[in-house]
């Protein structure tokens, strides 16, 4: 079977690394990424990024940010984006993440735009993951924000490493911004 792939510079530059780090050639550092992926599907089809414990702890550190956020009336520590409020912490966790994981120095709002374009599909489209759940209900299950978000940052290069800090960040800038002032502004 061939495969073919484009790369920006900066993946080429992260498979280069791992190339060294793991003393594999190229195909064999692909091979192993296919392996990973293959290995994280569960038997539904979908991925399994967490336990199911580790969703339940990390859908609690969601709810724990958001109260925390509740608490704060003054909006001491919140960042404008997209003409909208970034809660300071998570803005802070982000761009660690983007700076350890992703070996780059890029702010969390171009990260969140980036964000919010690879998810518009779940989100702002009929017929998206999490677009039902939240026209129904008006809110969105952490759960099904963690499963969907993390696959998405997976997709743009985060670690399983730096994953949960990742998604339970992006998951409580989502709910506090608003899923339908997200969407106007991927639109």
């Amino acid at each position: 079977m061939q495969i073919t792939a484009e790369f920006d510079i900066q993946h080429i530059e992260k498979l280069q690394s791992l190339e060294k780090l793991l003393n594999k050639n190229t195909s064999e550092v692909i091979a192993f990424a296919i392996d990973e992926i293959y290995n994280i599907y569960n038997k539904d089809n979908t991925m399994n990024y967490f336990t199911d414990a580790e969703l339940q702890t990390l859908s609690a550190e969601i709810d724990s940010q958001l109260i925390e956020l509740a608490k704060d009336p003054a909006g001491v520590g919140i960042h404008k984006h997209l003409g909208h409020t970034v809660p300071a912490k998570q803005k802070q966790q982000l761009e660690q993440v983007i700076e350890q994981d992703l070996g780059a120095k890029e702010d969390a709002d171009s990260f969140m735009k980036k964000f919010t374009r690879a998810a518009k599909q779940d989100l702002c489209v009929e017929g998206g993951v999490l677009y039902g759940q939240w026209k129904k209900y008006g809110d969105l299950e952490n759960e099904a924000m963690l499963k969907t978000f993390g696959g998405i940052l997976i997709g743009m290069g985060v670690s399983n490493a730096l994953l949960a800090t990742a998604v339970v960040a992006v998951s409580v800038i989502v709910i506090h911004i608003g899923i339908k002032a997200l969407c106007e502004d991927c639109e």
